[in-house]
C-alpha cells in the first residue's frame, strides 16, 4: 500500500497543513461513509501513525477539532460497513479505528494487511513453515478456551 503522507519537512508547513486537513477529510467522510473509498480512512490513519511515531504535537488551537475528528472514525467505519468492502477498505477502516483508539502499532500493521498477507501471517503464527509462535497460538486458541468451558 502506498502511503500518501509523511509528517516531515524542513519548515514544518507541510506538517501543519496535513494536521489541519485531517478534520476536513473526516468531515467529508462523515457526509457519506458508505459511499467513501479506502483513502478516506487511510489518510487519517496514516497521519495519526506518523504524528505519533515522530512525536509531533497537535497545536493547541487545532487540538479540539483534530482529536474530535479522530474520535468519529470508529462510528464512521461502522456506518461505512453497510457497503461492500474490498481488502483495501477493510484494512484502512480497521487501521483508522486502531489509530483513533491510540493503538498505533496495530494501526500501522493492519494498514499493510490484505488477504494474502493475513493468510501468510496466520501460517507463520500457527507454526507452519517454520513459524516460531506455533505453541503460543495453540495455548491461546479461542476454540480451545471455549471447548474447555463446555
Amino acid at each position: 500500500m502506498v502511503h500518501a503522507v509523511e509528517l516531515a519537512g524542513p519548515s514544518g508547513r507541510r506538517v501543519f497543513g496535513v494536521l489541519c486537513s485531517l478534520p476536513h477529510i473526516i468531515g467529508v467522510l462523515a457526509r457519506a461513509p458508505a459511499a467513501s473509498d479506502a483513502s478516506f480512512f487511510q489518510f487519517p490513519a496514516w497521519v495519526e501513525i506518523c504524528r505519533r511515531r515522530k512525536g509531533v504535537s497537535v497545536p493547541d488551537y487545532l487540538s479540539e477539532a483534530y482529536f474530535s475528528a479522530l474520535r468519529e472514525l470508529p462510528s464512521l467505519a461502522a456506518d461505512a460497513a453497510t457497503a461492500e468492502w474490498d481488502d483495501a477498505l477493510l484494512s484502512c477502516a480497521l487501521s483508522a479505528i486502531a489509530a483513533a483508539k491510540g493503538q498505533i502499532a496495530i494501526a500501522e500493521a493492519v494498514l499493510e494487511l490484505d488477504t494474502k498477507t493475513a493468510e501468510e501471517f496466520l501460517i507463520w503464527f500457527r507454526g507452519g513453515n517454520g513459524g516460531r509462535l506455533g505453541g503460543l497460538f495453540a495455548r491461546r486458541s479461542p476454540q480451545r478456551f471455549i471447548v474447555g468451558l463446555t
